[in-house]
């Protein structure tokens, strides 16, 4: 925030570019800082390397940056980020408006008997990441391979600045009324959220 005007989503000063072309170029050597201190250090002791890499990137990431760099890099859409995998994974999307400025999206095969219900993290300012999509897919691959498919329906609820808490909450509530008024059933529908979709 510049005063009390809300700075556009995404938008990034010349300074603020430079700071993260700065960190990008510090990050390698802080990775490989941790690597070299993990058997010292007793919360990275016993993890795979891999896992403190990614852990060590975001911690930096997140504590570097401020909420404008944060969306500039991680992007302005969860609709464009799901349209970008849809197209790379080749799955067939179909997004359905249900009111509050809220949207549902549904991955592959639409269906009322098994239904996950996924709300992306991101503290509530970042939209949903193709990584959690692919992590997604593979449940669905994994449930179709013992037998149960599943569909996966994603919230995209509104970000900051363009909407605060409870806003998102009460696009989920929003949500789940929707999927009822579809035919959905409580007990063939199954929650899941990570970080402010946890939350949520």
């Amino acid at each position: 925030m510049q005063g009390s005007i809300p700075r556009k989503f995404g938008s990034i000063t010349l300074s603020e570019r430079l700071h993260i072309f700065g960190t990008a170029l510090c990050l390698p050597f802080i990775l490989a800082w941790s690597l070299m201190t993990k058997p010292f250090v007793s919360r990275h002791a016993k993890k795979h390397w891999k896992r403190v890499v990614i852990e060590t990137a975001i911690q930096t990431v997140t504590g570097a940056f401020n909420r404008v760099q944060l969306q500039y890099l991680f992007g302005d859409s969860t609709q464009r980020n799901i349209e970008k995998w849809a197209k790379r994974v080749k799955v067939p999307i179909e997004v359905e408006e249900i009111g509050e400025n809220a949207k549902l999206t549904w991955m592959g095969q639409k269906r009322t008997d098994r239904v996950i219900f996924y709300f992306h993290g991101g503290a509530f300012l970042m939209p949903l990441q193709e990584p959690s999509l692919d992590f997604w897919k593979y449940i669905q691959r994994e449930l179709k391979r013992r037998g149960q498919d599943v569909t996966f329906v994603v919230l995209q609820y509104t970000l900051v600045p363009n909407a605060v808490f409870p806003t998102p909450l009460q696009q989920a509530v929003r949500a789940l009324e929707h999927l009822q008024t579809c035919g959905i059933q409580p007990q063939n529908l199954q929650l899941a959220g990570d970080s402010a979709g946890g939350n949520l």
